[in-house]
């Protein structure tokens, strides 16, 4: 009489797991998350993404809240903790909005369970930016273990309030930017107006970045501090798009060609 009791016993197990299988369900107390700071380690996870970097998982999206990122993840697993380790390439890229990406890859401890796992991780997004404060920021995110996985969660522009013309019409100051590129390297042009950077009283300009100037004044280089009369054409295609920049923000701002600049004074 007891081999059909323990045959009940391995039959009632194989329902439970058969039933546990296609459950999703937030699992969040057994999943860890790691913050990486590493240009390197993301260039070299995100130009190979495989099963050799990460366990297999699926983006699901990525939001920033509040100073929140959140990233909503699915895996299969349930028997073992698993952790996800985010890494930043420790660039803001100063678009507007102004952005970061970040490369996930996934450790499932060899969990070879197959409940289908949905969780969120999420942390404060100055965990990785230290000192820096930005309230408006698009994030993408991208998988390590699949290069046609990614989420990106669109921040909305500032606004830039000038009229694109060919006439000089409203003035701006050459500034100097960190870590800035174009057509007089990290020579931008401020505007008047600026942001609140979501953090006390500290507030970042808004700048036009030079990366084309119209043939007829070619010649015309700016001064550092020296206020000028312009005219400009936003111009989203240019030369500098490439160039490496670095962990600092400057502040918003958007790529122009010169069309007219004439020396305020």
């Amino acid at each position: 009489m007891k081999q059909p009791f323990y045959f009940a016993l391995a039959f009632m197990g194989i329902i439970f797991l058969s039933c546990d299988k296609n459950d999703s369900k937030d699992s969040a107390s057994e999943t860890n998350v790691h913050l990486n700071k590493s240009s390197s380690d993301f260039a070299n996870i995100f130009d190979n993404p495989s099963a050799e970097n990460s366990d297999p998982f699926e983006l699901n999206y990525v939001e920033l809240e509040e100073g929140i990122i959140k990233i909503s993840v699915s895996y299969s697993g349930g028997c073992q903790p698993h952790i996800f380790t985010i890494t930043w390439d420790e660039i803001i890229r100063s678009s507007n909005p102004p952005g970061m990406n970040l490369i996930l890859t996934h450790d499932a401890n060899g969990d070879n369970c197959e409940a289908y796992i949905t969780d969120i991780l999420e942390f404060p997004i100055d965990h990785l930016l230290d000192s820096i404060s930005i309230a408006n920021l698009s994030v993408s995110a991208y998988s390590g273990y699949s290069q046609s996985d990614s989420t990106t969660y669109e921040a909305p522009d500032y606004d830039f309030d000038f009229e694109q013309t060919d006439t000089c019409s409203f003035v701006v100051t050459a500034k100097k930017v960190i870590c800035g590129a174009g057509l007089y390297d990290n020579l931008w042009l401020g505007l008047s107006d600026s942001i609140h950077s979501g953090h006390e009283d500290y507030y970042f300009s808004k700048y036009l970045q030079p990366v084309d100037i119209d043939a007829a004044i070619a010649g015309f280089i700016p001064q550092e501090g020296q206020q000028y009369i312009v005219g400009v054409r936003i111009q989203e295609a240019h030369a500098y798009m490439d160039e490496p920049v670095c962990m600092a923000y400057s502040g918003p701002s958007v790529p122009v060609k010169i069309m007219c600049i004439e020396p305020l004074n």
